[in-house]
């Protein structure tokens, strides 16, 4: 009754399953055989079971070596489970894998698809990288500047003087447009101030 439950457990979690033995040449780890799959690694892969099993890793994720064979190859080694992030570049996914040795020389992994939340964090870190751009061409102005008190241009450190919206357009991403204030008006066009206030008390 128990291998039952286990095996219902097995065949219908939504978690991808491996049983694995690594394979060694000499005392170097070099790769390791699938020995059995639930079929969420199957769907997953597009692969039947059939054409899994007794396969080499390095084959079915068409990687060599394959890769993390050296965490595997230490978790088979010390019986010590570990968690870790993976990516299978074969079908293009990103896991979290929970791995452990339930007898020297073979191991189980537990794939959890973190797919999405990896992406999500591509676009976070663009996003970031791409405000950091934004700022470093920002630049802001600060200390002491000298100015005219009358013609209002800035001197510069080389000596010469600018008009201060070319000044602060050099050395800011600020931009002017130009217009006249209503004194400036009056001083300027005084026929036009006169005609448009006698304009305003004609209508009243």
């Amino acid at each position: 009754m128990t291998k039952d439950i286990y095996r219902e457990f097995f065949n219908t979690m939504a978690n991808l399953v491996s049983f694995n033995e690594i394979v060694y040449s000499g005392i170097q780890a070099v790769d390791y055989r699938i020995l059995k799959v639930n079929p969420a690694f199957e769907n997953c892969l597009g692969i039947p079971g059939a054409k899994i099993v007794n396969k080499l890793a390095s084959d079915i994720y068409q990687e060599t070596p394959p890769r993390d064979i050296e965490i595997y190859a230490e978790i088979s080694r010390s019986g010590v489970p570990r968690h870790f992030k993976t990516y299978l570049k074969r079908i293009d996914k990103h896991f979290i894998i929970s791995a452990t040795s339930p007898e020297k020389g073979k191991f189980i992994a537990v794939f959890s698809d973190i797919s999405q939340y990896a992406q999500t964090c591509v676009e976070q870190e663009e996003m970031i990288n791409a405000l950091q751009a934004k700022l470093k061409k920002t630049r802001t102005l600060s200390g002491l500047i000298p100015i005219c008190s009358n013609c209002k241009k800035i001197r510069e450190k080389q000596g010469s003087w600018t008009q201060v919206e070319s000044f602060i357009s050099r050395y800011s991403d600020v931009r002017f447009t130009h217009g006249i204030c209503p004194d400036c008006m009056k001083l300027l066009y005084p026929g036009f101030i006169i005609e448009e206030q006698n304009e305003e008390e004609e209508q009243h």
